[in-house]
């Protein structure tokens, strides 16, 4: 969840936020998750 005192600036933190996120995955050699809709859509096409 997160705030700002407009929509685009909550936007703008909830990017980075996820940036974040994606960082602290790459420095512990995690892998980087599909993003959702590449997977809704590898499960509907063949």
């Amino acid at each position: 969840m997160t705030y700002g005192d407009s929509p685009a600036e909550a936007l703008e933190m909830a990017h980075e936020a996820v940036e974040g996120h994606l960082e602290v995955l790459v420095s512990q050699k995690q892998g980087i998750p599909e993003p959702l809709a590449k997977i809704k859509a590898s499960k509907v096409a063949p």
